[in-house]
């Protein structure tokens, strides 16, 4: 911190102190000039320096002319900040995809050998030789050799070693679900260690729960717990904030609709198939529903203002020009409580007006809808009681993965 009174538009070239953090990788360190008088509040201005080493350095003095947009008749403070994208304290991994042997961590090892080129990554999960199983079947699709990617053993029923394997990476991909059950071993874990965590789960109470529970430690310790970062519901979340900042004038309501084509992936049963963490997730995210009630109350406090024109409810089966004249039901995933999440944030952080949104998957037959209707009301009457969740969960013959 440095002290300068009444600093003129073009301030002399300053000696700023020595920064030494041994166990940091320094990006760039950016200093901020925020005036302490009252009269010069609107006044803000900042200067970088960008830093080609790539590990523990020393920072002796970094010299800037500064210039101010309006007189400043005030002191001025300065103050360091550290922009640590990737920037930690130094660890052997950069990324480790946990519960890799199941079904979603699989196509996240897919993915992770074209998105991490150039980091150091592993697979996590309590079976050594599953994870070498899906190592190999991966490394035979891929092409790619695989043979030095490390294997890490932890288990979500055993804190301590969730703890060493967050401790030994900068990011967490968390594949093990449901997350219901799941997930929160391995936020807190993540947040213990200070390490950023990233999950595909598309369920509302488990994703609003943690950050009721978890929100102040994370930002204390500096941590990312970010959920939905998958088809549940990157699509609908950033394509709202896409449409906002391409729209030529204020967004006051999106409609999302979710075109639904029924065919079989699987010749061999000849009916759709689903992965069984997402079918168990729907029956106990269903079963619990009520849970959200009182968990908003708790986590938000009140709800959004009202804002006109107001986005009305569409009758529970229409169709609509929006989406080329086909069936529309009201979508029962994550969508809208993830996008309104955002839209509160953005409201209560940058004092931006929340656009409305409204979900709706759609079919090209009435037939099909009808079918839709009808099992999903069965579903929802099966999901209230410990018996049907249990004949849903293990004898109903559904073919799953």
């Amino acid at each position: 911190r440095h002290d300068i009174p009444d600093a003129a538009p073009l301030l002399p070239i300053i000696n700023l102190p020595t920064i030494h953090c041994p166990h940091v990788r320094f990006h760039r360190v950016l200093y901020r000039i925020r005036p302490t008088g009252s009269s010069t509040t609107q006044s803000h201005f900042r200067a970088e320096r960008s830093l080609s080493t790539a590990h523990s350095v020393n920072i002796n003095t970094c010299l800037f002319f500064i210039r101010c947009q309006n007189q400043v008749h005030a002191s001025v403070s300065f103050r360091e900040i550290i922009l640590c994208t990737m920037a930690t304290e130094q660890r052997d991994l950069d990324v480790i995809i946990f519960g890799a042997s199941g079904f979603t961590g699989k196509y996240t090892i897919y993915e992770g050998i074209k998105l991490l080129d150039g980091l150091k990554w592993a697979i996590a999960g309590r079976s050594r030789d599953k994870l070498n199983k899906i190592l190999k079947e991966v490394e035979a699709k891929s092409g790619k050799d695989l043979s030095d990617t490390e294997l890490v053993i932890a288990d979500v029923k055993d804190a301590d070693s969730l703890r060493k394997m967050a401790a030994r990476c900068r990011i967490v991909i968390n594949c093990c679900g449901p997350y219901r059950f799941y997930g929160e071993p391995v936020v807190k874990a993540c947040i213990e260690a200070g390490t950023h965590h990233v999950d595909v789960s598309g369920e509302p109470q488990y994703m609003e729960r943690m950050q009721l529970e978890y929100h102040e430690q994370a930002k204390e310790k500096g941590v990312y717990v970010v959920s939905a970062c998958g088809f549940d519901s990157i699509p609908a979340d950033l394509g709202t904030v896409f449409l906002e900042q391409q729209f030529d004038g204020t967004v006051n309501s999106v409609e999302t609709f979710l075109e639904a084509t029924p065919k079989s992936p699987d010749a061999a049963t000849g009916g759709a198939v689903i992965h069984y963490g997402t079918w168990e997730s729907a029956i106990y995210g269903l079963a619990h529903a009520n849970e959200l009630r009182g968990l908003r109350s708790k986590l938000f406090g009140s709800r959004l203002p009202n804002f006109q024109p107001r986005l009305k409810d569409r009758p529970l089966l229409h169709r609509t020009k929006f989406a080329d004249n086909r069936w529309c039901l009201p979508f029962p995933g994550s969508d809208r409580s993830v996008v309104m999440r955002s839209q509160r944030y953005f409201y209560d952080n940058e004092k931006k007006r929340p656009i409305q949104m409204k979900a709706y998957v759609t079919f090209s037959s009435l037939i099909h809808v009808i079918g839709v209707i009808i099992v999903s009301a069965i579903f929802a009457l099966m999901t209230r009681y410990k018996i049907g969740r249990q004949l849903l969960l293990k004898v109903i013959g559904i073919p799953m993965t």
